[in-house]
């Protein structure tokens, strides 16, 4: 019949049965974006003074916990029969108090840049790499401007690294070793009130970390499904209604993927004519942020493998790296560490580096452990600038305050690059909830974290696909 006919026809225009089905398909629309403030505290000026001894950093780092470590050490003592001594030369002999002051931990282990020397001058082999350098002889020494004292006694050294501000209860002895009977940490600093005003609806962060994007197209399939999730391109109508709160994207280091080390021992003349492999790193780095910034909001974050400086803060990838990403706002390139408030939530996070080296230089093997160490600590790199390097900031450029040190306890603390995905909430004493999140490596796990702003519930969302067994 001509009606058939005409269903058949391709040129034909739809019926009016098919027209009425497609008006019933509801649209998946994108949340309003979220306000977000950005701090500075981590951005070096532009005159960098790298002539200061690193000592210094150690004084400002106790100078800034000192009034809230000597607190906590007040409150520690509040009901029992001693003092707190604000100088360790002002200990008394036998006489029970209290004292504070810096971590030294004593590591016969630890890498040493004269013993490297030496061996290189001798032709030695070099010490070799470990992945933990802890031993049974490690001890821990408590050190302020006036002095030092080794601790012994109720003290687990192996947890402890060096440049952990803390307090001690306990007494010296006449050989002038402390024995401890308490440690006290700085614990959870002040967290800022909530606004009154939370999404109406779920409001997502998504974190992810890792990347490791290479011109090899190795990981190609799910950092596309990334790419597709986040633009409300894959999935059920359900992961799009997800996916469509998703309001903003923290990349958290490691963008690119390493640089092979077989050019090291390439001739330097040979090297003029040879084109960097991180320049087409950097190319495929450039299209994927294009791609998402056209819908969603990115911040990213340098880390050990992104050509940016290698000592903390790392500073922001130069916008000129990437010429179309460039041209969108919804791109920033952040510092490493980062701290945004991401509409009345703070975010504090790094790429993993100061997880990574209290992990090489303690006995813990969990990184959440850890991250809930450097929690109670109050520092993001404690073991900078001792294993882990770090601007020479003194009292000058860091204003008399240690900028790793965290005075104010954030919502969302986050660490990237990790072995696997992990997230607990934790509390503090005075009311502090804090989600803690251990943000595992995309192109080892392809896995990614959305954090809900309105709970601060946090679950993994997995990327894995099949390989070819070619």
């Amino acid at each position: 019949s001509s009606k058939t006919a005409r269903k058949m026809d391709l040129l034909s225009p739809p019926d009016e049965e098919v027209l009425s089905e497609e008006k019933q398909v509801d649209r998946v629309e994108r949340s309003d974006v979220v306000p977000i403030q950005y701090t500075d505290r981590f951005r070096l000026g532009v005159e960098r003074n790298y002539e200061k001894q690193y000592s210094h950093i150690y004084f400002v780092r106790l100078a800034s916990a000192r009034s809230a470590i000597k607190a906590k050490c007040v409150a520690a003592v509040q009901h029992k029969r001693c003092a707190v001594v604000d100088s360790i030369l002002n200990i008394k002999q036998s006489e029970r108090c209290v004292i504070f002051g810096t971590v030294y931990k004593d590591m016969a282990l630890k890498p040493n840049i004269l013993d490297e020397y030496q061996a290189r001058e001798q032709y030695e082999a070099p010490p070799p790499e470990r992945s933990k350098y802890n031993s049974d002889d490690d001890c821990v020494i408590l050190e302020d401007e006036s002095g030092r004292v080794a601790l012994i006694g109720n003290i687990d050294v192996g947890s402890l690294v060096t440049g952990v501000i803390m307090g001690v209860l306990g007494k010296e002895t006449v050989g002038g070793e402390f024995v401890v009977e308490e440690v006290v940490h700085l614990g959870l600093g002040i967290q800022k009130r909530l606004l009154s005003s939370l999404p109406p609806t779920d409001a997502f962060v998504c974190i992810v970390s890792g990347l490791n994007i290479s011109a090899s197209g190795e990981n190609a399939l799910p950092l596309q499904m990334l790419s597709d999730y986040l633009c409300g391109s894959l999935g059920s109508v359900d992961d799009q209604e997800t996916a469509a709160n998703i309001a903003h994207l923290i990349i958290a280091g490691n963008l690119i993927g390493p640089t092979p080390k077989d050019t090291d021992d390439v001739a330097q003349y040979k090297k003029r004519n040879m084109k960097p492999v991180t320049v087409d790193h950097i190319k495929e780095l450039d299209l994927f942020l294009f791609q998402l910034a056209n819908t969603i909001s990115v911040d990213f974050l340098p880390g050990p493998n992104d050509p940016s400086n290698s000592i903390v803060p790392q500073q922001p990838l130069h916008s000129s790296l990437f010429p179309l990403a460039r041209k969108l706002s919804g791109v920033r390139g952040c510092t490493n560490p980062y701290e945004a408030l991401i509409h009345g939530r703070t975010f504090l996070g790094s790429s993993g580096q100061g997880v990574d080296d209290v992990y090489r230089f303690s006995t813990t093997e969990n990184r959440m452990e850890i991250l809930k160490n450097t929690m109670e600590w109050g520092n993001l790199f404690p073991t900078a600038p001792d294993t882990l390097g770090s601007f020479p900031f003194d009292s000058k450029s860091s204003g008399f305050v240690d900028p790793f040190y965290t005075k104010e306890c954030p919502h969302v603390r986050f660490v990237g690059n990790q072995k696997k995905f992990q997230t607990e909430l934790i509390k503090g004493t005075d009311g502090q909830t804090v989600r803690l999140i251990c943000v595992p490596s995309f192109s080892e796990t392809q896995t990614a974290v959305i954090v809900n702003l309105s709970n601060l519930d946090c679950s993994p969302i997995s990327f894995k696909c099949f390989k070819s067994s070619r």
